[in-house]
């Protein structure tokens, strides 16, 4: 910052007036930008503090691990992730995983392909080259994992092959969906949705303690539509759905160095291709 004047020699007390002020200007300026420095500094220590970045678990070995140590190629989702990226069944795992597409047979039998391995059968027994895990247990067929994107804490696809840790079904890859479990907090919950084609989505879940050592947690899904084609000569709709599926989990803990988890689910699929 600069201050000038134009005074003759007889202004002498006048001069120093002048330069008096102008310190006092330049050192007021200097306090308030070292001030916005600091302020600056202290808005992104705690901007750091605020995003800091969790540690992700995985069970991609088959093992809780963090997602740093596991040298395998996969990507991982958490229940708000799906939730709002609209996510609500493994063939919309599409949108978001790379090297990952999904099909349907001429019967409705998915056909999952990862980094372009897939098996192509339209067999309802047809063994997968993409296995598809709940919770540790393998699906056989993939005609069973319609409606499995129900009350899910997270997904893991692994890219293939990943037959050490999951078998010889497992030449594209793998996808582990994990359940979410039971708490000991009651918490319930009840989602409705409505779309084109009267299509209707229905979900809801419970979850609560019904002991010390016993925990249970119940989930359900309908879904439901008209289909988006009709039969012109007899007027019925085409490729239309309905789609009931349900979970039901406990936990019963009696000592410290004991835990078992039971689990069990249904779907029922009824498809109408006129």
């Amino acid at each position: 910052m600069t201050c000038s004047t134009s005074l003759n020699s007889s202004s002498g007390k006048q001069f120093q007036e002048v330069d008096l002020k102008c310190r006092l200007l330049v050192g007021v300026s200097a306090s308030i930008v070292l001030a916005a420095i600091q302020s600056s500094v202290s808005a992104q220590g705690n901007d750091a503090e605020e995003f800091e970045l969790e540690e992700i678990i995985v069970t991609a070995q088959k093992r809780e691990q963090s997602l740093n140590e596991v040298p395998i190629s996969l990507t991982v989702l958490g229940s708000e992730q799906l939730a709002n990226r609209g996510l609500e069944k493994i063939d919309d795992l599409g949108l978001v995983v790379p090297g990952f597409s999904y099909t349907e047979s001429r019967v409705g039998t998915p056909i999952y392909t990862l980094r372009g391995v897939g098996f192509n059968d339209i067999a309802l027994a047809g063994r997968p080259t993409v296995s598809v895990y709940h919770d540790e247990a393998p699906v056989p067929f993939t005609i069973m994992t319609r409606g499995g994107f129900l009350d899910i804490e997270r997904v893991e696809v692994l890219n293939g092959p990943q037959g050490t840790l999951f078998g010889n079904n497992a030449t594209g890859g793998g996808i582990n969906i994990v359940a979410k479990k039971p708490t000991e907090e009651f918490e319930a919950g009840v989602e409705v949705g409505y779309g084109n084609f009267n299509a209707i989505n229905i979900a809801g879940f419970a979850s609560g303690a019904l002991s010390e050592t016993v925990r249970v947690r119940l989930a359900g899904r309908y879904s439901s539509d008209d289909g988006f084609q009709r039969n012109f000569r007899t007027g019925e709709s085409m490729a239309a759905a309905n789609l009931t599926t349900g979970r039901f989990l406990l936990d019963w803990t009696p000592s410290d160095r004991l835990s078992v988890s039971v689990w069990s689910c249904f779907g029922l699929v009824e498809s109408h291709f006129s």
